[in-house]
C-alpha cells in the first residue's frame, strides 16, 4: 500500500511540474529524481520479505502468478486488498472489489445490473492485470477481461487453499 502511494506521488509530481514556480521547480525535480530509487528500494524490501515469509505466503503469491497478467507485486497487492481470496465463493469475492453485478430495479430500470462500489484499489490492480493479460491473449477486450482475471485468480487461490473442498467434492 505504501508502494501504491509512492507511485501516485511520482505521477502527481510529473503532472504538476509545469505549475510550480521556477525556484521551487529545482527542489521538486530533485525530489522527483529521488522517488524512483525509493520505489526500487521498497520493491526490494517486498521481495526480501517474501523470501523470509512462510511457505503459505509464497505459495499464495506463486498461485496468483500462474494467472496471465499477474506478477509478484500485483499478487502481493491483491493479497493485501482481498485477503478473503480462497475463503469465499466466486459471487461473494467478485462483489468485494465491486465487480459483481448488483440489482438496481426501480421503476423503468428493470434488469439493470451495474458493477459499482467495492474496494477501488483492488479493482485498480485487477484492471492493470487485465490490461497486461489483454496484451498476451489476442482478441480480448480490456473491460471484459477484468472479471475474467479476477475469477481466475480467485479460482487458483481457492483450489490451492488448505480449507477448500477437493475438486471432486465442490
Amino acid at each position: 500500500m505504501v508502494r501504491a502511494a509512492m507511485v501516485a506521488d511520482i505521477s502527481a509530481h510529473r503532472h504538476r511540474d509545469h505549475l510550480v514556480a521556477p525556484a521551487a521547480r529545482r527542489e521538486l525535480r530533485a525530489l522527483f529524481r529521488a522517488l524512483p530509487t525509493l520505489q526500487c528500494a521498497l520493491e526490494r524490501q517486498l521481495d526480501e520479505w517474501l523470501d523470509r515469509a512462510g511457505t503459505n505466503w509464497q505459495e499464495r503469491v506463486q498461485n496468483l502468478c500462474l494467472t496471465v497478467g499477474v506478477g509478484t507485486l500485483s499478487a502481493l497487492q491483491l493479497l493485501a486488498y482481498l485477503p478473503e481470496q480462497g475463503a469465499c465463493n466466486r459471487r461473494k469475492i467478485a462483489k468485494l472489489p465491486g465487480l459483481g453485478p448488483l440489482p438496481w430495479d426501480s421503476g423503468h430500470l428493470r434488469g439493470v445490473r451495474p458493477i459499482q462500489h467495492g474496494r477501488s484499489p483492488a479493482r485498480r490492480v485487477l484492471f492493470q492485470c487485465a490490461v497486461v493479460a489483454a496484451g498476451w491473449i489476442p482478441r480480448v477486450g480490456t473491460t471484459s477481461s477484468v472479471p475474467t482475471t479476477h475469477n481466475s485468480t480467485h479460482a487458483v487461490n481457492r483450489l490451492n487453499s488448505p480449507t477448500s473442498p477437493s475438486p471432486a467434492n465442490p
